[in-house]
């Protein structure tokens, strides 16, 4: 009985041990399980991390496209302002040069030149060259046109040209460029010659014809 009872007490020592054992494995897979479940919440949290400084370099990027974007447009608003200054000095350079200009159209009528382009690019200046001087677009004056002209036209280079005196820089009476002035004498020479009836005008070139 005695021995019995010992066998007993052994049988139920090894089945608490068993039950230890199996006590201690759960122990040891919630444990696992604990820092299974850590190692995920650490890498949500990486994730979560990651995300967050992405959102941010697209921000950065999205505040530097702004800024480029910005300077972009105040680089076109200088160079706009740039053209238009451009514009304005060579619109002044061009005025300042129409102070000493062409002035054919009297002479072209007289002659009875009634197509002077053609009649010019006949006598020898290049057509981009005798449009330019009709147009007064001219900022140089060449010597060989105003030898040709001269030649063709039987007349001085003082013919040829016309002083528009600027306001802002007058010029003494006695000035020399005063006599390129058109005068009220010449313009009135001007109209009578454009509405003289052709008898008066034929008589007047029999008239010159037979002095000379």
């Amino acid at each position: 009985m005695t021995f019995d009872n010992l066998v007993l007490c052994f049988s139920n020592l090894v089945s608490s041990f068993d039950n230890l054992v199996l006590t201690f494995s759960n122990l040891v897979l919630t444990f696992s399980n604990l820092v299974s479940s850590s190692n995920n919440l650490v890498l949500c949290f990486s994730n979560f991390v990651l995300c967050s400084n992405n959102l941010v370099l697209t921000f950065d990027n999205l505040v530097l496209s702004f800024i480029n974007l910005v300077s972009s447009s105040n680089n076109f608003v200088l160079n706009f302002d740039n053209l238009v200054l451009s514009f304005i000095n060579l619109i002044s350079t061009f005025n300042t040069f129409l102070m000493l200009s062409y002035n054919l159209e009297p002479i072209f009528k007289a002659r009875g030149i009634d197509k002077p382009y053609t009649f010019m690019v006949k006598a020898g200046i290049s057509p981009s060259s005798s449009h330019a001087i009709l147009n007064n677009n001219t900022r140089s004056f060449r010597l060989d046109h105003i030898e040709l002209l001269c030649r063709v036209l039987i007349c001085e280079p003082n013919d040829l040209l016309v002083f528009t005196p600027d306001p802002d820089k007058p010029l003494p009476p006695n000035h020399p460029l005063n006599i390129l002035r058109e005068t009220e004498q010449q313009t009135a020479f001007k109209e009578t010659l454009f509405t003289i009836p052709f008898k008066q005008l034929k008589e007047i070139t029999k008239q010159i014809g037979s002095g000379s």
